[in-house]
């Protein structure tokens, strides 16, 4: 995690534009070229490693009778990062992971349906799974939102330098009134300098995306 907050990181970016005046950049106006920073440096990660648990996080929803819909966890990175979705039985051992399902096959396989904010069980899953008392959601977590000056980024601090160089970058971009998308403002070597930096924790090296990384939201 990030050591410092983003006013420190916004006094960092003022001064390495000449930017001290506040009425052209306010600090909200920083705060949210750094929560986009955040978001799109992590998207480039996830990216690369899409079946990766890089961002790994877990959920856990007791079973009631019937009870066939679940919310999907709020914090997570989009609705279709899910890595898997398993039954837990009494005992605590792990039945096989519920199969992502079309709606044509939500009432007769095993497995579960995505519907908006929700994930859906199959009936089929409820008849045999009958010794279940919860239900485990293995998903990719998004950073904490940056809402606050005094917030520190969830971002970690080894990637802090790509986050003030995204922002210094966008106030010169606006200040020239260059039209630039923000997935142009890194390079491709940075890039992959920041996907490297999570190599260690994914089952095989990914190649860097070159394509759109825009948020994924809902």
């Amino acid at each position: 995690m990030s050591t410092r907050t983003v006013k420190d990181m916004i006094s960092e970016v003022r001064d390495n534009t000449n930017n001290n005046g506040k009425s052209r950049f306010t600090d909200i106006m920083l705060m949210r070229f750094f929560d986009s920073a955040s978001r799109h440096i992590q998207m480039t990660v996830y990216n690369a490693y899409p079946q990766d648990p890089v961002f790994y996080n877990f959920q856990d929803y007791t079973v009631e009778p019937n009870q066939t819909a679940f919310q999907l966890p709020s914090n997570m990175l989009g609705p279709h990062t899910i890595y898997s979705i398993v039954p837990l039985r009494l005992d605590g051992s792990k039945s096989d992971p519920l199969h992502r399902l079309s709606l044509q096959e939500v009432s007769t396989e095993y497995g579960y349906l995505l519907r908006g904010r929700f994930f859906e069980i199959s009936l089929t899953s409820l008849v045999g799974l009958s010794s279940i008392s919860k239900i485990r959601i293995n998903y990719a977590k998004k950073w904490d939102r940056i809402d606050s000056v005094d917030s520190t980024p969830e971002i970690p601090e080894i990637l802090e330098e790509f986050m003030t160089m995204y922002v210094e970058r966008k106030i010169n971009y606006v200040d020239s009134s260059a039209d630039i998308l923000n997935s142009n403002i890194f390079t491709s070597e940075e890039r992959a300098a920041m996907v490297a930096l999570y190599a260690d924790m994914a089952r095989d090296p990914k190649q860097v995306p070159t394509g759109q990384d825009t948020y994924i939201s809902y």
